[in-house]
């Protein structure tokens, strides 16, 4: 999924991806930076009432789409 999510936001014309998670679950955090995204800060959640959980904010530039003619 996070394969055609990325494809669908460099035909977008986007140049990164962004996301968030809660900063406890280890197993997303290993899942994402295996897939080439990097934590760039902590904070609370960023909409919606604070749930006592703190997230990990992470971004993953994203290169154009090489097509082979």
């Amino acid at each position: 999924m996070l394969t055609h999510a990325e494809s669908i936001a460099r035909n977008e014309g986007a140049t990164a991806l962004r996301l968030h998670t809660v900063a406890s679950y280890d197993h997303l955090l290993r899942l994402y930076q295996s897939a080439g995204y990097s934590v760039t800060h902590l904070g609370p959640r960023p909409n919606g009432p604070d749930d006592g959980h703190m997230r990990a904010f992470l971004m993953k530039p994203l290169a154009p789409e090489i097509s082979v003619a």
